[in-house]
């Protein structure tokens, strides 16, 4: 568990140095510390949350990862709660758009591309994927509150669920 939390650190790490060497961030070095910190804590209850165990590859998948939860927000949407609760009205807005950029040249440079047909097929995938993963138990897992999570220890079984469909 501490490989992906430091997995973790260290992907959001990059993109944030990627976003502010821009020529959208030129004039700044560093990203504001109460948006870091709104932002970290947010990918701590975001990022690879979930695994996943693929059969055919017989191999297990984190997920969500730091660039999907950009790409779809549910990391912004965390940190601007988080970022709020510090006397801000919400998270910069400057900072989610160069992540944004940041995370979808990043999935161009991995061939992934959510503007074609695919990009329903990879949802509904990803939506699979979803659903048969199970929680993961992070170390140093912060609440929205600020004090940390107690969970107890964290299942090793796999996910036996089976979809219905009809």
């Amino acid at each position: 568990k501490k490989a992906l939390q430091t997995r973790m650190d260290k992907e959001l790490k990059s993109m944030v140095k990627e976003m502010l060497q821009s020529r959208d961030f030129e004039d700044e070095t560093d990203m504001e510390p109460e948006a870091h910190e709104a932002l970290t804590k947010a990918a701590k209850e975001v990022c690879y949350t979930r695994q996943y165990y693929d059969v055919s590859k017989d191999e297990v998948t984190y997920l969500p990862s730091v660039v999907k939860s950009i790409v779809n927000n549910s990391l912004f949407e965390k940190a601007d709660g988080l970022y709020h609760e510090e006397e801000h009205e919400e998270f910069p807005e400057e900072y989610s758009m160069g992540l944004r950029k940041v995370a979808f040249a990043r999935m161009a440079e991995d061939g992934l591309d959510y503007d074609d047909s695919d990009g329903e097929e990879e949802e509904v995938a990803f939506a699979t994927m979803m659903q048969l993963s199970q929680p993961v138990d992070l170390p140093g897992l912060i609440t929205a509150g600020g004090s940390k999570k107690k969970r107890g220890r964290p299942s090793t079984a796999l996910v036996d669920k089976r979809m219905d469909a009809s």
